[in-house]
């Protein structure tokens, strides 16, 4: 039992100050800084950097159902994404080349989400196939709205 509050205590100093948990800085061009995420009580959701006035989007990862042997050629994971704003949605992936990237599948409305959250959620499936900074752009009637960044490694 100790030992178990010692790796807790430990595992807490390491994360985020109050400061920073309250004011996170939003994900930027290149991953300075990767998108930021939430702690394990908010499901580790990641939050998206508004890109138009008043825009906000956050999102979560769920685990593929591919095989574990071809999981090292391509990382395949869905995403479900909840953003505000009115109009035709779209998504762009865009590869650590700088070049889009196809999606895996989706964008397709998500059934059963929060109704108390401002937004539609939408799934995705995003297939990353190379290591580096990925960035995800959501769109409404072709508009950027909000971006993710995300380090693969």
């Amino acid at each position: 039992m100790a030992a178990g509050l010692v790796i807790a205590l430990t595992a807490g100093c390491s994360g985020p100050t109050l400061q920073e948990s309250l004011n996170p800085t939003p994900g930027q061009a290149g991953c300075k800084p990767a998108s930021p995420a939430a702690g394990p009580d908010q499901n580790f959701e990641i939050q998206g950097t508004p890109l138009a006035k008043g825009a906000t989007a956050s999102g979560l990862f769920f685990e593929d159902n591919a095989n574990p042997a071809q999981r090292n050629k391509v990382l395949e994971r869905k995403f479900v994404v909840r953003v505000s704003g009115e109009g035709e949605f779209g998504a762009e992936l865009v590869g650590p080349s700088g070049k889009p990237s196809a999606l895996a599948w989706g964008p397709e409305p998500h059934e059963g989400g929060d109704a108390s959250s401002a937004g539609e959620e939408w799934d995705m499936g995003l297939k990353f196939d190379d290591f580096g900074c990925w960035n995800l752009t959501l769109t409404r009637d072709e508009v950027p709205t909000a971006a993710f960044w995300f380090e693969i490694g």
